[in-house]
């Protein structure tokens, strides 16, 4: 990777902040806290974790090159250490809004990314001593991480996550119950539990709908055994359908899942009404294909991608190239318990 990489598409602005360090200057330390990656613009970066007391480095990283997004991916303490090996050595922090934007649009950005984790996993491969923040994820998630049931107005919560799953979020209507996004395989039995205090059980749920394809919101969609249908926009429905690996993130959370069918295409204007809630679908794409739904005309009830890049639809807007669909009021087509 050449610093002329930096006049990508993808290129940061200069609202992004560049700093300069010396030959062994400590950039971060293994363990804080970070939610921002770097570019390197000139000089040298050694990445290096403390094994046995010891500093152990990993790899180097130079002129275009990213280092420190492993903590921004998976929301944890630093994995390594990250030191100046030259004089002079430039760097551009970026926020963790702005990763996941150029992520999202940028496919060059996403590649970039990948091969920073596969050269990670290459290194930890030659040494066992050496854990993985992916491992480490994954075994917290194996111990129970929780997941707690927020109540946000009458029968309807935010179920919160603490693990790399995503915030899923329950309607319990007199006609029928949603489950907005089902979150990784992985967290199923934590999201499970969670519908149980709320006196559901998983076999209970109508319908999912899942707000755009990433693997951390679809994944253990066929946990949900029952009646169940499974509903989403036509653009994520397709990448789904198609096993659209890339697009769906599925190598990024070291973890397998069954593939499942989308039964109900949602679009721009469709209403879902369970009885006591009447939720309207908006096409906001900019993190995916994303969709929002929102509870009446006031708020909304749900957005797929709060703080992360959707785009808020204003009141009364129309993406014209996208016809609408009213599935979704059929009755015929919506499992009644």
């Amino acid at each position: 990777m050449t610093a002329s990489r930096l006049r990508a598409p993808w290129r940061v602005d200069s609202h992004n902040h560049v700093a300069t360090y010396q030959c062994g200057d400590r950039i971060f330390a293994e363990g804080s806290e970070g939610d921002e990656f770097f570019i390197v613009i000139t000089g040298l970066v050694g990445l290096s974790k403390e094994v046995d007391g010891t500093q152990k480095e990993l790899h180097r990283t130079g002129p275009g090159e990213i280092f420190g997004e492993i903590a921004v991916i998976s929301s944890t303490p630093r994995s390594a250490s990250a030191i100046a090996l030259e004089p002079d050595t430039s760097v551009i922090a970026v926020d963790k809004a702005r990763f996941l934007y150029l992520v999202g649009q940028h496919p060059g950005f996403a590649v970039l990314v990948m091969q920073t984790l596969s050269r990670w996993l290459r290194n930890k491969g030659d040494d066992p001593d050496i854990a993985t923040p992916t491992a480490e994820l994954n075994e917290r998630m194996r111990a129970g991480a929780p997941c707690t049931a927020v109540p946000i107005e009458d029968d309807v919560w935010q179920l919160r996550s603490r693990s790399r799953s995503c915030n899923s979020y329950l309607f319990k209507g007199r006609d029928r119950t949603v489950l907005i996004d089902a979150g990784l395989n992985s967290g199923f039995e934590a999201l499970a539990t969670c519908l149980t205090s709320l006196g559901l059980e998983p076999v209970e749920i109508d319908t999912i709908i899942l707000t755009h394809e990433h693997f951390d919101h679809i994944a253990a969609v066929p946990r949900f055994a029952g009646r169940r249908v499974v509903a989403a926009h036509r653009l994520a429905a397709h990448k789904i359908a198609n096993g659209d690996d890339f697009a769906i993130l599925r190598g990024a959370f070291g973890e397998a899942a069954t593939d499942f069918t989308i039964e109900m295409i949602v679009d721009e204007g469709d209403v879902i009404d369970t009885g006591s809630h009447r939720l309207r679908v908006f096409h906001t794409p900019g993190h995916s294909g994303s969709i929002s739904l929102f509870r009446g005309a006031a708020r909304p009830a749900h957005h797929g991608r709060y703080g992360s890049g959707g785009r808020q639809p204003r009141r009364g807007f129309r993406f014209g190239q996208y016809q609408r669909h009213d599935r979704l009021a059929r009755d015929a087509r919506w499992p009644r318990r």
